[in-house]
């Protein structure tokens, strides 16, 4: 019998790529989707599947009739888009979070799968910390996730195993293409505008995923035995794959050397910075790949982003990044974040018109 899957948020960044991954693999997929992205397409068309033009925060309990896994991505995301408007963070974030989960566990799901972040350690310092400490998130959106995980661990149990799948900073090429993302932006800018700026001193660390690699956790989370996964988090990536700022930086500028690299002047140090162990995911996961690295995740950014430079020329990362999209949707009136029937009658429209 195919198992169903309702993927919240199908239509960003890493859903575009999730959803005909699980397809592939033989599962029904279900889509629920805001559509604010539509406009941010970067190349390619998205899955076709069965989909749910709502808010989250809406979500009614039929939405998930005959379903037997949730992965819930669908969020404000990162800490520049949730500091945009902090209540609507915690609304969508958390209540839409906690409302989904609370439905799914009524109608009988067995699973779910939350994309919880590495950002929710915030200041860590240097040392390399594991899914034991404590969190120090410093944003909003860092903290929408450490309140999302006490509130989902409470409904975990025996017939409803959620797990928590702690991202890295995320990169790599997605039809729905993000460019407020580290090595993104960075590729992006070098390719098109022959420059790689960092707004920051680069001192600050990151532990680094593919989002590639992400979509395979997921799955394997999927297939893996309940009582392995269920109430646990996972930092999902590779140890080894941890970088600070300027190192990254530099990567690119060794792959793109036409670029010119500048750090701003006075630049400031980011106090987000942590550094992660992945060990535990690779150590109990099975089947768990992990296969890219920031060089080789580079040349496939450099490779996409020159195939549509040639093609459609150059472009704005305004174009492309969420916390840009997301005050021109409000500046304009089509969107209020803090009225969910509004979010969901715009989605209505925008996926009709996909």
């Amino acid at each position: 019998m195919t198992e169903s899957v309702l993927i919240t948020g199908h239509r960003g960044y890493i859903g575009a790529l999730m959803t005909p991954a699980l397809v592939a693999a033989g599962y029904r997929v279900v889509g629920m989707d805001c559509g604010f992205y539509e406009d941010s397409g970067f190349y390619g068309e998205l899955c076709t599947v069965e989909e749910i033009p709502r808010d989250i925060r809406v979500a009614r309990a039929e939405d998930f009739d005959g379903i037997d896994a949730v992965i819930h991505l669908a969020a404000l995301s990162n800490d520049p888009t949730g500091d945009l408007d902090a209540s609507a963070t915690d609304s969508i974030n958390r209540q839409g979070t906690r409302h989904v989960a609370e439905l799914a566990r009524q109608q009988g799901v067995k699973r779910f799968l939350f994309l919880s972040s590495c950002s929710l350690y915030g200041a860590s310092g240097l040392d390399l910390i594991d899914e034991t400490a404590a969190p120090a998130p410093i944003s909003p959106y860092g903290v929408s996730k450490v309140d999302s995980e006490r509130d989902l661990a409470a409904l975990n149990g025996d017939d409803f195993a959620v797990t928590f799948l702690r991202g890295g900073t995320a990169y790599g090429a997605s039809p729905r293409l993000r460019m407020d993302l580290l090595i993104n932006d960075l590729v992006a800018s070098a390719v098109c505008f022959n420059r790689i700026e960092l707004l920051s001193d680069g001192s600050a660390w990151r532990p680094l995923v593919h989002i590639a690699d992400f979509v395979d956790a997921a799955a394997a989370v999927l297939r893996a035995p309940r009582q392995g996964v269920a109430g646990q988090a996972f930092n999902i990536g590779r140890t080894d794959q941890n970088f600070k700022v300027l190192d990254v930086a530099h990567a690119v500028n060794r792959q793109i050397p036409d670029a010119e690299l500048v750090i701003r002047e006075n630049a400031s140090q980011d106090a987000r910075s942590y550094r992660v162990s992945c060990d535990k995911a690779h150590n109990n996961i099975p089947g768990l790949g992990m296969g890219w690295t920031v060089e080789s995740g580079i040349g496939q950014l450099e490779r996409v982003c020159r195939e549509r430079l040639a093609s459609q020329g150059t472009w704005t990362r305004q174009q492309f990044s969420r916390v840009a999209r997301l005050k021109q949707l409000i500046s304009s009136g089509q969107v209020d974040l803090n009225d969910p029937e509004q979010v969901s009658g715009f989605a209505r429209g925008a996926l009709e018109s996909a």
